[in-house]
């Protein structure tokens, strides 16, 4: 059986999972959404053995062949009635920190568990590496021979004026992944931005980290999946329109950018492979730029990003290698 970690909203899983379904491979879909309970964990005699309860199957840890991991991971549920005996606890003054200490175990059995999993080599992904730190990842990419733009880290206003005078157009982006933020009328959503004059001008003297780089004007832009081993380049000419110009995931809707199959320099693929194996991921999506000078300047990577939008424009068929790729070990 091959265990899929994933998300209820993950379509990217749902076109893999039809592979499996056309070829009668045997597989769960385990969502981070779902009621995970511990039904064993035993270390005995050598041996180790553990099953967990998902909704009403339980799943023999045994009986997995492959793991695929693409989004979330297990989290326990904790039984109503321990909870029920921690509530009648917690009168007890000195008790007070006692769900705290309990909620600790289980985090440790989750962290347990995940880690039995990523273990499992014969699959893809591991929640410990589902997010990359974005400045671990150019400093990698540095060591492997890869072009990144000049960039700091400041919490000035005055070195970002002087970084801004020595390269000219500079942009800000997020130093963790983008930010999501809603109320009942709106959504805000952290993209790419270039630093104006007039969004200078209202900066105060000090401000909280902030990643700033030169922007780099482009031929293009390219997104490239990779998966263990293999490269799918896709190039976006998101230049072309004003509302993608900065940052392409500002979608023109009405009016799409061009998109085409790509094909890497063997020595700019070969670096990409060293970084992500630098970076212990046999997947994800790399995001670079070419420089109107023909330099190719890697940007980030997110070990769980969108593949679709690469595989169904350019007919990589992404979907049917990963389901391939996992299927393998159902045949050994």
């Amino acid at each position: 059986m091959i265990l899929v970690q994933s998300n209820n909203f993950e379509l990217s899983t749902n076109d893999v999972l039809s592979w499996f379904i056309t070829r009668n491979i045997p597989f769960t879909r385990l969502n981070g959404e779902d009621t995970i309970e511990l039904v064993s964990l035993s270390m005995d005699e050598g041996k180790i053995k553990i099953m967990i309860k998902v909704n009403d199957q339980v799943i023999d840890f045994d009986d997995i062949i492959a793991y695929w991991h693409r989004r979330g991971k297990i989290s326990l549920k904790i039984p109503e009635d321990i909870k029920d005996q921690l509530k009648q606890n917690f009168q007890r003054k000195h008790l007070g920190g006692l769900y705290s200490n309990v909620s600790s175990q289980y985090s440790s059995l989750e962290n347990y568990l995940n880690k039995r999993l990523a273990g499992l080599r014969s699959g893809l992904g591991d929640s410990a590496h589902s997010v990359i730190n974005k400045l671990w990842a150019l400093d990698t990419a540095i060591s492997c021979g890869i072009d990144i733009p000049p960039g700091i880290i400041t919490t000035k206003k005055q070195e970002l004026v002087a970084f801004r005078e020595k390269y000219g157009n500079v942009i800000t982006k997020s130093i963790l992944d983008s930010v999501f933020l809603w109320d009942d009328d709106d959504i805000l959503v952290h993209y790419t931005e270039v630093i104006t004059t007039e969004s200078l001008d209202k900066l105060p003297d000090e401000f909280a980290p902030s990643l700033i780089q030169q922007a780099i004007p482009k031929l293009y832009e390219l997104r490239i999946f990779y998966l263990n081993g293999k490269v799918y380049p896709m190039a976006i000419f998101s230049q072309s329109d004003k509302q993608t110009a900065v940052d392409f995931r500002k979608y023109n809707d009405a009016k799409p950018n061009r998109t085409v199959r790509y094909q890497l320099p063997t020595e700019v693929e070969r670096n990409l492979v060293e970084l992500m194996t630098k970076l212990g991921l046999d997947s994800g999506s790399i995001d670079m730029i070419v420089s109107i000078e023909g330099k190719f300047v890697f940007l980030e990577v997110n070990p769980v990003g969108q593949f679709g939008m690469v595989s169904y424009p350019c007919n990589y068929y992404i979907e049917r290698d990963i389901a391939d790729y996992l299927s393998q070990f159902q045949k050994n």
